[in-house]
């Protein structure tokens, strides 16, 4: 009886573990226009992002959603409305930390 009981109130607190990652995505925007934001579920192996494009003579781009682990903290060059940003990757672990 002991055991039994032990393992029902283990069950709820276990329960959470392995639950998918839920972080906020927003398209590209720039010029600091508002952003509609919505929710996403990431798949295993990514985390929640924001995505920020730098480049001289323009406004910052930036972007939300989940990302794979192995590209965050790192920076590349992208295109978006025929300029070319250098773009940085900054990811976190928690829902909707992003």
């Amino acid at each position: 009886m002991g055991k039994t009981l032990l393992l029902c109130l283990a069950a709820p607190a276990c329960a959470g573990l392995g639950a998918a990652l839920q972080c906020l995505k927003c398209d590209f925007t720039a010029f600091d226009a508002p952003c509609e934001l919505s929710a996403v579920t990431c798949p295993v192996g990514q985390l929640c992002a924001t995505i920020r494009g730098h480049t001289a003579g323009h406004k910052t781009i930036v972007r939300k959603n989940c990302l794979d682990e192995g590209k965050c903290s790192t920076q590349d060059t992208a295109t978006w409305a025929g300029v070319t940003y250098t773009t940085s990757y900054t990811c976190c672990q928690g829902d909707f930390c992003n």
